[in-house]
């Protein structure tokens, strides 16, 4: 194993109505393949409250993020 090789990876597309639909992601895969990218990773949380009692940390109103909300509200 060499390790002074770093290898780079991409999140794919996931969220975002409009950039999260099949077509998109699949050609950001190929593209990322093509372009020689080690890994694709994706978000992952299985269980989001539906009423939270505390407020989300990463947002300034405290509420998830609008374009991530798709993912859970859009199946």
């Amino acid at each position: 194993m060499n390790s002074d090789i770093i290898k780079i990876g991409l999140r794919l597309p996931q969220t975002d109505k409009h950039h999260a639909t099949r077509e998109n992601i699949i050609h950001f895969a190929k593209a990322a393949e093509n372009a020689g990218f080690d890994s694709l990773w994706v978000l992952e949380r299985l269980i989001w409250p539906i009423n939270p009692l505390n407020p989300y940390p990463g947002t300034s109103d405290g509420k998830f993020p609008a374009d991530w909300q798709y993912i859970y509200l859009n199946r």
